[in-house]
């Protein structure tokens, strides 16, 4: 059962950008937007849960990496 005071604080941190994972520009994208969320907030924690078929797999992998979003030198 969801309690809506609960479910209504939850949802205003659920974010969606959509994208094509074999796009670099999307990564770009997303990187941008992740950015804005963070706002200078240090530091960034960030797992990429990647349910995706597995011919996606690795365009998905060489975007996040090439767009520098997978980098981080504080957080986990």
């Amino acid at each position: 059962m969801v309690r809506q005071n609960e479910w209504a604080k939850f949802s205003r941190s659920l974010f969606y950008v959509s994208g094509d994972l074999s796009r670099p520009e999307d990564m770009v994208r997303l990187k941008e937007r992740l950015g804005e969320l963070e706002d200078g907030a240090s530091p960034a924690n960030r797992l990429f849960y990647l349910s995706i078929a597995p011919q996606l797999y690795e365009p998905a992998i060489k975007n996040l990496g090439a767009s520098g979003i997978s980098q981080g030198e504080t957080g986990w």
